[in-house]
């Protein structure tokens, strides 16, 4: 038998033992519910002056610094899987990557700038769970994207993008209160808590604070996904949230140019599990003669994949539409018909134009191959071939998208320039893949492409270069029938 003093002395070890289980079950207990890899994160532009710093803690967050100023205080990003994960929620660290970003981009079709230096700091950030997110910072501003290496088909419920507007902001904005619209609006100039609600923006959103810098808040290299609004916090007025189409589960055409979306899914967009995401851009600006020669859309996009564009020409163009086809002191009756369109291209060849546009009712809006029977087609492009001008076709979009195989080629092979494309009234992922596919159709026809009624640029224009124009402005058409569109 043990002694007494034997017997308190193994009590005694046995509650050191336990005390100690406690303590290691309480550190595991803590090391759960808060990350040990608990840290910040920066990358800085190559000069310095603009940084973005990313915390890593319970959430994934990121702030913008320029010029040593906070100016864009920590907000959180995060990619929420369809009833799955949140990517960014309780984010588990496993690698950084650093690296630089230095070449020069020199555009087949001219930009802004014959050579464009694409000089960035750049940090990728490696979490559990098959995912990363990039960002860089240039010297006129920042990036970010979410980057995914997960198996199959993925559907992603929302996406959040955050910017705090804390202390004497202005923002303009355009305003629209549902997801279909033809991108063209007045700009409201407001503080953010002004801004009602219920009102969405679609970008891109420029922002000036009092004594301090521009920003402008838009995205590049949007592939096969939703375009971004923004739209003001229900509940805190200095929070502007990123807003996405829903993807379409069933699609109704209305009239014969549009396609509504009547029923929508619980998510936003369906993609590859493995694929990298649209860049979030917030260019920076101290004075806003910077903006215009900003160029970062362009440089964030996915390189050209034409091999030769020697075949791009962009020029200018005569306008058929602009005052309805009337003429005046001609030996005809004008309209839609070969001998205005033969007017139009004489003007055209006088004055150094590239090209005539003809309108809409050179055909039938539904069926292309159904002509205008007062336009032959064929022997127009013969003619303007034999005055130096080339034909630009207006087409609906819907109706493209169908005749696409069999109305391509024939273009062609007329000696057709290109084709003007309408109404799409949507960035929704479907309508998104819509621009992606014309603008490689297109192009395998060694075709021009101008997109109406369009959302903002994304880079896609670098991507595929015969896409010379788009129009998502409340333009010079305007002027037909409102004042909305003056020097005002």
């Amino acid at each position: 038998m043990l002694s007494r003093d034997h017997k308190r002395e193994e009590n005694a070890m046995n509650l050191s033992r336990l005390a100690l289980v406690i303590s290691v079950t309480a550190l595991l207990l803590f090391a759960i519910c808060v990350p040990a890899h608990a840290r910040t994160e920066q990358v800085s532009s190559p000069d310095k002056s603009i940084t973005v710093s990313v915390n890593i803690g319970k959430t994934l967050q990121w702030s913008l610094a320029v010029d040593g100023q906070e100016v864009l205080p920590p907000t959180p990003i995060a990619l929420k899987l369809y009833k799955r994960t949140t990517l960014g929620a309780t984010p588990r660290l496993l690698d950084v990557q650093r690296a630089s970003v230095d070449e020069v981009i020199e555009p087949p079709v001219a930009e802004k700038r014959s050579r464009i230096p694409n000089r960035a700091e750049q940090m990728t950030l490696t979490f559990e769970g098959s995912y990363a997110v990039t960002f860089r910072a240039y010297d006129d501003g920042v990036a970010w994207r979410f980057e995914t290496s997960l198996p199959g088909e993925v559907e992603i419920e929302s996406e959040t993008v955050a910017f705090r507007l804390n202390g004497p902001w202005k923002v303009w904005r355009t305003s629209t209160r549902k997801w279909n619209c033809s991108f063209e609006s007045e700009y409201t100039v407001q503080p953010p808590a002004e801004w009602p609600a219920d009102e969405m923006a679609f970008l891109p959103l420029y922002a000036k604070l009092e004594n301090g810098p521009a920003l402008l808040i838009t995205e590049a290299d949007l592939l096969s996904y939703p375009g971004m609004f923004i739209g003001r916090d229900q509940k805190d007025a200095t929070l502007l949230t990123g807003r996405f189409a829903p993807y379409p589960k069933v699609e109704k055409p209305y009239r014969d140019r549009y396609i509504h979306v009547a029923e929508a899914e619980p998510f936003i967009a369906k993609v590859n599990g493995t694929r990298s995401f649209p860049w979030r851009v917030v260019c920076v600006a101290r004075k806003d003669t910077d903006l215009l020669a900003n160029d970062m859309v362009y440089r964030l996009a996915t390189p050209c994949q034409i091999q030769d564009t020697s075949w791009i020409r962009p020029g200018k163009v005569a306008w058929d539409w602009w005052h309805a086809n009337v003429m005046w002191n001609v030996p005809f009756k004008s309209g839609i018909n070969n001998d205005t369109y033969k007017k139009y291209i004489d003007f055209a060849a006088q004055n150094g134009l590239e090209y005539v546009i003809l309108d809409e009712g050179w055909s039938k809006t539904t069926d292309l191959t159904d002509l205008n029977p007062n336009v032959d087609l064929a022997a127009l492009a013969q003619y303007g071939k034999e005055k130096g001008v080339r034909l630009i076709l207006w087409c609906v979009w819907r109706t493209l998208d169908a005749q696409k195989d069999q109305v391509l080629p024939w273009f062609r092979n007329l000696g057709i320039a290109g084709v003007k494309v309408d109404f799409m009234d949507r960035d929704d992922q479907k309508v998104v893949e819509f621009y992606e596919r014309m603008a490689r159709a297109t192009a395998e026809h060694q075709l021009l492409l101008d997109f109406h009624g369009a959302f903002k640029p994304t880079g896609l224009r670098r991507t595929w270069p015969n896409l010379i124009t788009r129009e998502g402005v409340m333009g010079m058409e305007y002027s037909k029938w409102s004042d909305k569109s003056g020097p005002e």
